[in-house]
């Protein structure tokens, strides 16, 4: 069984390769807490340079013969003027900047968010305000960065996951009375919704804890990672190609809140970012 397992591995790998894109796709540059900063480069080289910002190596891709770094923006990270280090083996260091602008602030109404702007300060409405936001699943050893910038010809452009009755955005959220960072977005819903791949992935892995129940990584190629947390059942395994819209789980049903929960986690780079940088809706 693992030798057949690890063949499957190996043809998953092989069918990406064959399908990768001779220029790869751009996300939209959004230098926001939460967003992705795109940046030019401005090297001519042929050979593929590396890119740091500050001492984490960022993913590097070329389009239309230009190279561009792709900087996942966490959640904590201040306004303000940042630099990336752009490294060519026959050129001395270039050292490119760009600016991370605030968010707009939150207008919530009755505990919902208006379509007008993004969170930044979310108040958590009373009726789940005893549901615990910090999910353990989703900590630094979740925050990982793609193996393979072709894993897959990343679109940037995801479908729903879920289908939920409420939704805690990522950002800033108040929770008890406490500002809170919330560095993923929550589905709270009826007991055991589906949970469906938002784009295509291979699984990079699947694991089990009593606080969190099952959680699986999916990777979606150009240092893309989903992390699906609080699912009840799995039905996919490590290794396994995935098309967007394709069943990835079952979610676990909640005491506090009669009902269930899907945490959704994006990493880009090392990065928490939002998971709706790439989704058009929730």
């Amino acid at each position: 069984m693992l030798h057949i397992r690890h063949w499957n591995i190996i043809w998953t790998l092989v069918v990406f390769s064959l399908f990768e894109p001779a220029s790869a796709a751009l996300p939209k540059h959004n230098p926001v807490p939460g967003g992705v900063a795109v940046v030019a480069l401005n090297i001519p080289s042929t050979e593929k340079p590396s890119a740091k910002f500050g001492n984490r190596e960022v993913l590097v891709i070329n389009k239309n013969a230009q190279w561009f770094a792709l900087v996942g923006l966490s959640c904590d990270i201040l306004p303000g003027n940042y630099i990336v280090s752009a490294h060519d083996p026959q050129l001395e260091p270039i050292i490119l900047d760009f600016a991370v602008h605030p968010l707009p602030p939150a207008v919530v109404n009755g505990g919902k968010q208006s379509s007008a702007a993004r969170n930044q300060v979310y108040q958590v409405p009373e009726q789940i305000d005893n549901l615990d936001l910090i999910n353990p699943a989703i900590n630094e050893r979740y925050i990982v960065s793609s193996k393979s910038d072709n894993a897959t010809s990343a679109d940037y452009s995801f479908s729903s996951i879920v289908e939920s009755y409420y939704l805690v955005p990522y950002g800033k959220i108040i929770h008890k009375g406490k500002l809170k960072t919330h560095n993923y977005v929550s589905f709270l819903g009826k007991p055991e919704l589906s949970v469906y791949s938002p784009s295509t992935a291979i699984v990079l892995n699947v694991s089990n804890s009593d606080s969190s129940g099952f959680t699986v990584q999916l990777d979606h190629g150009n240092g893309i990672i989903s992390i699906l947390g609080h699912l009840k059942t799995v039905l996919v395994e490590a290794g396994q190609l995935l098309d967007q819209g394709e069943l990835v789980g079952i979610t676990r049903r909640m005491d506090d809140i009669k009902g269930s929960k899907l945490d959704w986690g994006v990493s880009l780079n090392g990065s928490l970012i939002n998971p709706l940088q790439f989704t058009s809706a929730p």
